[in-house]
């Protein structure tokens, strides 16, 4: 049996000393699943386009010493022949070009990207976070070393100076350890949609930043769902979530309500319990890493007691810890957990072991803990993709902007799509809308004299490519 925990290892990752009678919420030990931290007071990421710089760093195997915009112009002008008045020219024009107001790199072209600096450590995490989930890293590197080639045949002489003098900074970059894949769907679909915003510069320009978003929105929110399935996920299928469009009107009867937010909401916030829940299951001294798909595939018939007695024996120990580090008055819920007996021996175990941690958090002083830890995401979500809507509370959300990047990622290079595969590439990206969406949507469509209509057939409607 390949699935073997060892208390020994729990108790110094965890730091529960030799009589287990600590414990230390440290997620991400074992078997890292998501960026995020329990710290309150750490960064809280809304937009990706700081951290776009250091994804292409790691895609590329790199890293630079990030220089000063004085240090670097000065080292390109070293490296031309001028008289002290041309070379004060040329530094206002070069500045003028490829630097902001705050002294920073525009990011012009996919060349310029990589050498966006990161300035915290919840930055650079991130990026390790979406590199490792959304593609193998062989993909993608041929994807953006093919766009940085193209970017740099179309650079001008300015240009390729600054690239040149930047790239004097860049070294080979360690491996650093990856997070696990939870959910294989978004992943399918990221290289496809990658390949065709990088394939155009006006596209990577516009769109990159935009791209890496909405995937860390999709796979994020696709892995918290079918975590709350437990050995009942499913990692290529994608849970539906219904969408509103930030113009239309909306109700409580509407898919939009009873299948968006209100059904997301619940599986973010049980996040930390579902880190914690699996760092414990993976204490061992194995390279194999288990999520609840992955042990289910390990039961089999003659195993399956012995693993039930294996996490029974972690179960312990955690629940042994917190009880001797809590009130009495703290632990009434905690003592109270039944354990259920109707998920098979192992998930009658691993079910125990999570209503554990989950009941701890939020009837004990600890549930800060938690907080911060959803907080990370879910204020993402808030700032991104969802909308107060009166008495209905918040929906998931679609702006125009966010429609037009989408119906693009689903034509791509097409002169015309039907109404109805168009919808389905949404479907497979996460993004589901009801029939009154799609009335609004179609509506939009043809404001924009995008659709092609041979009659009131979703088959016989087309949408044609934005130019």
């Amino acid at each position: 049996m390949s699935f073997a925990l060892n208390q020994e290892i729990m108790k110094k990752s965890f730091m529960m000393g030799d009589d287990g009678n600590r414990f230390t919420h440290n997620a991400a030990k074992k078997i890292k699943l998501f960026p995020f931290v329990t710290n309150n007071n750490a960064l809280i990421i809304r937009t990706l386009s700081s951290v776009i710089g250091e994804w292409l760093r790691i895609v590329k195997k790199q890293k630079f010493q990030p220089r000063q915009m004085t240090e670097t112009i000065n080292g390109i002008i070293d490296n031309v022949d001028v008289d002290e008045e041309s070379r004060d020219k040329l530094f206002h024009i070069l500045k003028e070009l490829y630097w902001d107001e705050k002294d920073m790199l525009r990011p012009n072209s996919i060349d310029s990207m990589i050498y966006i600096p990161v300035t915290d450590p919840s930055e650079e995490k991130m990026a390790q976070y979406l590199f490792s989930v959304l593609s193998s890293n062989d993909q993608l590197q041929e994807i953006v070393e093919k766009a940085i080639e193209q970017s740099s045949k179309q650079a001008n002489v300015l240009e390729k100076a600054v690239m040149e003098t930047l790239r004097e900074g860049c070294a080979v970059a360690e491996t650093k350890e990856r997070y696990f894949t939870l959910h294989t769907a978004a992943r399918e679909m990221f290289a496809e949609d990658l390949r065709f915003v990088l394939e155009n510069p006006s596209r990577t320009k516009e769109y990159f930043v935009d791209l890496l978003e909405f995937y860390y929105f999709f796979y994020t929110t696709q892995s918290c769902l079918m975590l709350d399935q437990f050995e009942h996920g499913n990692r290529n299928k994608i849970v539906p979530l219904f969408f509103s469009l930030d113009w239309e009107k909306t109700n409580k009867a509407r898919e939009c309500y009873k299948n968006g937010w209100i059904q997301l909401q619940p599986a973010i916030n049980n996040l930390f319990y579902h880190a914690i829940t699996l760092d414990i299951l993976n204490q061992s001294d194995s390279d194999e890493r288990y999520d609840y798909i992955a042990i289910k595939d390990e039961i089999t018939d003659e195993n399956e007691d012995a693993m039930a007695d294996q996490i029974r024996g972690v179960t312990d120990l955690y629940r042994n810890a917190i009880v001797a580090i809590s009130q009495a008055s703290e632990c009434v819920e905690f003592n109270n957990i039944v354990k259920r007996t109707d998920l098979g021996v192992v998930f009658s175990e691993v079910r125990y072991l999570y209503d554990s941690v989950r009941v701890q958090f939020e009837h004990t002083g600890r549930s800060r803990a938690s907080d911060g830890y959803v907080e990370k995401f879910s204020a993402y979500c808030h700032d991104n993709f969802l909308k107060r809507r009166g008495q209905s509370g918040m929906m998931l959300n679609i702006t125009e902007e966010r429609l037009i990047f989408l119906t693009k990622l689903a034509i791509k290079d097409n002169d015309q799509m039907s109404l109805n595969d168009v919808f389905e590439q949404f479907k497979k990206r996460g993004i589901y809308f009801d029939s009154s969406s799609k009335e609004e949507i179609i509506k939009f469509y043809s404001k924009l004299n995008l659709i092609d209509k041979k009659s009131d057939s979703g088959d016989a409607q087309y949408v044609k490519r934005f130019l």
